[in-house]
C-alpha cells in the first residue's frame, strides 16, 4: 500500500505541573489539608504559520473539608 505525498505539520509541546499540599489547625482546632493542583501548557506553531496556544488551571480542594467553614 503506498500513500500519496503529503505535508505534515509539526508543533512543539510543553508544559508544567505542581502540586501542592498543606497541613495546619484551623481557629476552631480541626485539622484543615488545603491540595492545589496547577497545569501550566504550551503549544507553539501549530499551523505552521506561528500560531500559539498558552493555557494555565488550577484546582484547589481541602482533603479533610475544614477550611473556609463560616
Amino acid at each position: 500500500m503506498a500513500l500519496p505525498p503529503s505535508s505534515v505539520l509539526g508543533a512543539t509541546v510543553s508544559g508544567r505541573s505542581s502540586t501542592e499540599i498543606e497541613w495546619y489547625d484551623t481557629g476552631d482546632g480541626e485539622t484543615a489539608i488545603p491540595f492545589y493542583q496547577y497545569l501550566l501548557l504550551n503549544v507553539y506553531d501549530i499551523d505552521g504559520d506561528g500560531m500559539n496556544f498558552r493555557g494555565y488551571g488550577r484546582v484547589a480542594d481541602d482533603l479533610a473539608d475544614e477550611a473556609d467553614k463560616g
